[in-house]
């Protein structure tokens, strides 16, 4: 059985890759064939904006991995070639812009697609879920933070930027009363993490995937918090997008993203690397009034999204996916692959505990629960 992999020399996919070989034959599609690579899989030069190139990669393939960026470039390209060839189709990212494409192609093939498979989105919604589901009856609030210093590649440097303002979600945006609530651009707010030691930058962003959530499960508030460790990188996005929404071509955004990546590394360098996902939820359990709040502290954000694009590969050759197209929040069994996750040396600690006080209310009082 063999599975076709694209973006295997960035840092998710090489992830994917160590873990995919184990079990099944791997055809890696790259520009340069020459160079040296690994000997345990196939090799076919790729060029991922020739379409005939692209088609040919993906006959033979049982399922297709796109782990390659820019994602909003480049995965409307592999998806339509994968579906073409009736394989089916893993994605790290994807988001609307994919799915609107996955409209005209669904009726070609009976394959099955999982897109969102990855961090953000893809675990930012299977969390809260596994959560919501082993402490309430019933949401009423919802408040994520997730974020934390890394070092920047090149695309997921330009995905940062590009979700910023792009159709991937809303700026200043949140779910109010049950309704989308767009606030007007304000200054980052601060928060002291107390598991870190450290203030970092919150900007508040209403991404696509925590919409449906919030919708899906009819919770009347939900607010979604990036968090930035660091002033200067903080700016350093700040600032591009600014220069962006003024109008750029491919030049600036290749300018702000090399920036955005110097930036990135030299603060990395000096400092503890980190990545957490922050989880609040309050509302009933039983007839009592309940808060829970979760502090998921990772090694860093690419080996999550991995695990999270491995999951939907398992799942498709378990033939457990009905064929179509699937957010991968929607479509993965949270329980199992949080406790999963939580078994892992992904994962640093993870702490449930009950609360008072939101973290952004700065605040904050708890009473532990218990640290898994």
């Amino acid at each position: 059985m063999l599975i076709g992999l694209l973006g295997s020399t960035g840092t998710i996919g090489n992830e994917v890759f160590m873990h995919l070989k184990k079990e099944y034959n791997i055809r890696i599609g790259t520009r340069n064939t020459g160079k040296l690579l690994p000997a345990d899989c196939e090799y076919m030069s790729v060029d991922i904006t020739k379409s005939d190139q692209l088609e040919a990669f993906c006959i033979g393939c049982k399922i297709i991995i796109n782990c390659a960026g820019p994602s909003y470039q480049l995965s409307p390209l592999v998806a339509n070639a994968a579906i073409k060839a009736n394989a089916h189709y893993v994605d790290v990212f994807g988001g609307p812009a994919l799915e609107k494409e996955f409209m005209n192609l669904l009726d070609l093939s009976d394959s099955t697609s999982i897109i969102c498979a990855g961090s953000n989105p893809g675990l930012s919604g299977l969390l809260p879920k596994w959560l919501i589901k082993k402490y309430f009856d019933r949401v009423d609030k919802l408040i994520c933070y997730a974020g934390g210093r890394e070092k920047c590649s090149y695309g997921s440097g330009l995905d940062v930027l590009l979700s910023s303002i792009n159709d991937y979600g809303i700026p200043d945006g949140e779910i109010k009363d049950g309704e989308i609530s767009k606030g007007i651009s304000e200054d980052a707010q601060t928060l002291y993490l107390s598991f870190q030691k450290e203030d970092v930058y919150l900007q508040k962003f209403l991404h696509e995937e925590y919409k449906r959530l919030a919708f899906e499960l009819d919770i009347q508030d939900a607010v979604w918090y990036n968090i930035v460790p660091d002033l200067i990188n903080h700016e350093t996005i700040s600032n591009s997008c600014k220069r962006m929404l003024r109008g750029a071509d491919d030049n600036i955004l290749y300018e702000e993203i090399l920036k955005l990546q110097r930036i990135s590394n030299m603060v990395t360098a000096s400092r503890e690397q980190w990545y957490a996902f922050i989880v609040e939820i309050s509302g009933e359990k039983d007839g009592i009034a309940t808060k829970k709040r979760c502090i998921l502290n990772s090694n860093n954000s690419y080996k999550l999204c991995s695990f999270i694009t491995l999951h939907a590969v398992k799942k498709i050759m378990e033939k457990r996916v009905p064929s179509g197209l699937y957010w991968a929040y929607n479509i993965l069994d949270p329980e199992e692959v949080i406790e999963e996750l939580l078994k892992s040396d992904i994962i640093k600690n993870c702490v449930i505990e009950n609360f008072i006080d939101n973290f952004i209310s700065n605040n904050s009082e708890e009473v532990q629960e218990g640290l898994i």
